[in-house]
C-alpha cells in the first residue's frame, strides 16, 4: 500500500495514466488512511482546478455502495471515472473491474462543485501539527513569527476551525478549512454571527498561487484549496 508521504509525481501520473482523465497536471492537495491498508487522497487538476478522489483500497463492493461509503465520509462525489481499455488485467474487485473503474486497487471518482468550491475533508480537527499548520500559513502573508493554536473546534460537519496567537506580537487569527465560501462578505457576516470578530481576510502570498490571475480575483485571492485565515479584532 502507497501512503500519503509515498505519493510523489511519477507515481500519481503513472495512476493517472491508466484513468480517462482530463488533460493538465494534478497535484496531490491532501490525503490520509481511512483504515487498514485503505488510502485515498484529494487531487486536483491545476488546469481546470477540478478536483478528484483518488482512493486506494483492497476492499472494492460495487460502484454503488462504495460511492455511499465515501458520501458517509463526507465526500460529495460526482461519477466515477473509468480506466482506459486494456490497462489493468489483475483486478482485486469483481463487481467494480467488470463497470471498468478500477486499476488494481484504485479507483477515482470526481468531487462535485458546491458554486465555486468543493468538499475536502480532514479526518480530525486535532491532526493541525506544527509542520502543517507552518505549510499552510506559508501560502499566506502572515506577518513573522511563531504561530501556536490556542483553540479548534467545528462549525459543522466537514468545517474546522482553529484559533491561532501570534507570539511574536500576540495577534490572534481565525484559521478556517470548510467547503462553504459563498463570498468574501457573506463569510465574514457568518464568522461573526458565529461570535468571530473577523477584521479582513489574510491575502494568499502571490508567488505561491496556482494561476497568477487569482491575486486580482477577490473570490480566489484569500483561498488556499479550502482554508482561509482572517485577522481577529
Amino acid at each position: 500500500m502507497v501512503s500519503l508521504y509515498e505519493m510523489g509525481d511519477t507515481r500519481l501520473r503513472e495512476i493517472l495514466s491508466k484513468f480517462q482523465m482530463p488533460d493538465g497536471k494534478y497535484v496531490v492537495e491532501k490525503g490520509s488512511e481511512s483504515g487498514e491498508s485503505e488510502s485515498w487522497w484529494v487531487i486536483r487538476n491545476q488546469k481546470s482546478r477540478q478536483r478528484f478522489l483518488l482512493a486506494n483500497i483492497y476492499s472494492h463492493s460495487n460502484l454503488e455502495t462504495e460511492m455511499w461509503f465515501y458520501g458517509e465520509n463526507g465526500f460529495d462525489l460526482g461519477k466515477s471515472i473509468l480506466r482506459k481499455p486494456n490497462t489493468s488485467k489483475k483486478l482485486r474487485a469483481r463487481d467494480m473491474s467488470k463497470q471498468g473503474c478500477l486499476f488494481g486497487a484504485y479507483a477515482i471518482f470526481e468531487l462535485k462543485k458546491r458554486g465555486r468550491n468543493w468538499v475536502i475533508i480532514r479526518d480530525n480537527a486535532y491532526e493541525m501539527n506544527p509542520t502543517e499548520l507552518q505549510n499552510v500559513l506559508s501560502k499566506f502573508q502572515m506577518p513573522d513569527g511563531k504561530y501556536v493554536i490556542e483553540k479548534n473546534d467545528e462549525f459543522g460537519e466537514s468545517e474546522l476551525y482553529w484559533i491561532l496567537k501570534n507570539q511574536k506580537n500576540n495577534k490572534r487569527y481565525l484559521l478556517v478549512n470548510t467547503y462553504s465560501h459563498p463570498n468574501l462578505e457573506k463569510e465574514m457576516a457568518f464568522y461573526k454571527k458565529n461570535g468571530f470578530n473577523v477584521e479582513r481576510p489574510v491575502l494568499r502570498d502571490f508567488t505561491t498561487l496556482e494561476k497568477l490571475d487569482d491575486k486580482d480575483d477577490p473570490e480566489w485571492n484569500y483561498l488556499f484549496g479550502m482554508y482561509a485565515v482572517f485577522e481577529l479584532k
